[in-house]
């Protein structure tokens, strides 16, 4: 039985090689010399660079925040965070009292990793104190109990 199997396995190595005319000494030979090609076309999958990710919000970040003199409190923030929605209101309220002496910026960390990773920030909300295109004060985690030093470090900066 055994026999009969290696019989039936060498006529169909046989009949492989002639079927795509296949020298197996050349092949080897060629090999070795690295100009062996396969004697059947294998399609080879496209390759296509993605072009480099440019943050969705960076731009604007240029213009509004580092250019533009004056005092800017920057927010990252998430759509999927519960925290940051009552802290977006708490900038508001806290920012209100200045007008336009304090300007708020907010951007999405998700779409803007290149921005989050430059600043540093590695969870939301986090807000960055901005005067005149440099950062003088950081907030990581901001809530409501550190709104007192928001207030303190604005009033410092003005």
């Amino acid at each position: 039985m055994n026999s009969s199997i290696w019989k039936l396995a060498s006529v169909t190595l046989v009949l492989a090689i002639c079927a795509f005319d296949w020298n197996p000494g050349l092949a080897q030979e060629q090999a070795f010399n690295g100009t062996y090609s396969m004697p059947f076309k294998v399609p080879r999958p496209q390759i296509t660079l993605a072009p480099p990710r440019v943050d969705r919000d960076a731009i604007r970040f240029q213009i509004e925040v580092l250019e533009k003199p004056g005092i800017v409190t920057v927010e990252f923030l998430s759509s999927a965070c519960m925290a940051c929605n009552p802290v977006s209101k708490q900038l508001d309220s806290l920012t209100a009292p200045y007008g336009d002496t304090v300007r708020i910026f907010r951007i999405e960390a998700n779409e803007n990793t290149g921005l989050c990773s430059e600043f540093g920030v590695k969870r939301v909300p986090t807000v960055l104190l901005f005067k005149d295109g440099r950062v003088v004060d950081q907030f990581p985690q901001f809530s409501e109990r550190q709104s007192e030093l928001l207030t303190q470090a604005i009033r410092h900066q003005l």
